[in-house]
């Protein structure tokens, strides 16, 4: 009931491939998603982003090694 008066919000991610395959086939299921698409970062970018946030892990009593990092991204 609530997912059919718009008052449920959610965060869906998937592959393309399984959008397509998933979603795209049901309309209804659709039209209830905005479809962000969002491109692989580089090794750089992902260190860079996960550097940021390094302090918001620390925060919650999470530690990431820096081959924890990389290990990861691969």
């Amino acid at each position: 009931r609530m997912q059919a008066r718009d008052k449920f919000r959610y965060i869906g991610v998937t592959t393309v491939h399984e959008y397509r395959k998933y979603v795209k086939k049901d309309s209804a299921f659709e039209k209830r998603f905005q479809q962000v698409t969002v491109n692989k970062s580089s090794s750089a970018d992902f260190v860079s982003i996960e550097d940021g946030l390094k302090d918001c892990y620390e925060l919650h009593f999470c530690r990431m090694t820096n081959f924890l990092y990389f290990s990861t991204f691969i």
